[in-house]
């Protein structure tokens, strides 16, 4: 039985809300969902040394970059 059957077990059995068990089960499969597609936009993993700037390159640096079409934002200059 894998932990999420455990607690919707556990959670019967001590006559619990079934609510929170599923949002907190929710919860962690959309923050494992959205760091995962972060992994796969950068291109590497968290923590990972050869990633761009190499510290704290996760991190909101005060600037932005996308492009569209030809108009494109360029990072904001500190």
């Amino acid at each position: 039985m894998d932990q999420f059957n455990k607690e919707i077990a556990q959670t019967l059995l001590a006559q619990g809300n079934l609510k929170e068990v599923f949002r907190t089960q929710l919860e962690k499969t959309v923050n494992s969902l959205l760091q995962a597609e972060l992994t796969a936009i950068l291109g590497y993993d968290p923590y990972d040394r050869s990633g761009p700037n190499t510290t704290s390159s996760r991190k909101f640096k005060g600037g932005f970059s996308y492009s569209i079409g030809e108009n494109s934002q360029q990072p904001a200059s500190s």
